[in-house]
């Protein structure tokens, strides 16, 4: 089997910025302090939702370290709330490259992705995508995405009862993501439907990129041969 590690934002939904506005509505909340997400959007793309929280608390100097079952209650409470008015949309191809992959009996799905579990299984719940991964790696399970997907390949392991070590790929859309694969020895197909572009993904060591997953199968079929 072929394990297939996807990232979330950018890569199979847009949210259209739900996760911001509901993590300034929860600092907000908690500290008083309005719109403290503003003014570093670049530097959010990839980043994991503890290190974008964290950022924010040591621009506005709150107290550190947070209370973090509170926060993210309050984050998750505010998340559903705006994709309940304001969901966002569906990557093109990413939904029905998705449902192709789940019928294959050679590929196994799951998420890698800098949400928190609950946030991640929420937007794709907005999209009706939240059934097809049983399994991933989160954004508690590690500040970095390089142990976001560690994670993401041992609860594979586990769930799936095999060996993936030699046989995944992660997909997504940040250079973050094709250094979090590398650094555990992973490939990265990288799709060009966030902010980056073909040229950058492939200057950032991308081993794979298409324009979006529409055009995946083929460039997956190439590099994995039988076990697509």
């Amino acid at each position: 089997m072929l394990l297939l590690i996807l990232d979330i934002d950018g890569t199979l939904i847009d949210a259209e910025g739900a996760a911001l506005r509901a993590m300034n509505r929860t600092i907000a909340k908690l500290f008083g302090v309005e719109n403290a997400m503003q003014g570093k959007a670049a530097s959010h793309f990839g980043k994991t939702d503890p290190q974008l929280l964290e950022d924010a608390y040591e621009r506005h100097h709150l107290p550190s370290p947070p209370n973090w079952p509170l926060v993210e209650a309050t984050y998750h409470s505010f998340l559903a709330d705006e994709l309940k008015s304001h969901p966002g949309h569906a990557i093109a191809g990413a939904k029905a490259f998705v449902q192709r992959a789940a019928l294959r009996e050679t590929l196994a799905l799951a998420l890698g992705t800098g949400n928190f579990r609950q946030g991640a299984y929420l937007k794709l719940g907005a999209h009706q995508m939240a059934g097809f991964f049983p399994v991933g790696g989160f954004g508690e399970d590690g500040p970095e995405r390089s142990q976001v997907m560690r994670r993401a390949l041992a609860n594979a392991q586990e769930y799936y009862a095999a060996s993936f070590e030699q046989s995944a790929v992660v997909i997504g859309d940040t250079p973050l993501d094709i250094e979090g694969a590398h650094k555990i020895s992973l490939p990265c197909l990288s799709v060009a439907t966030g902010h980056y572009s073909v040229e950058q993904l492939e200057s950032a060591g991308a081993d794979m990129v298409v324009a979006n997953l529409a055009h995946a199968d083929e460039v997956l079929a190439r590099r994995f041969g039988p076990a697509w």
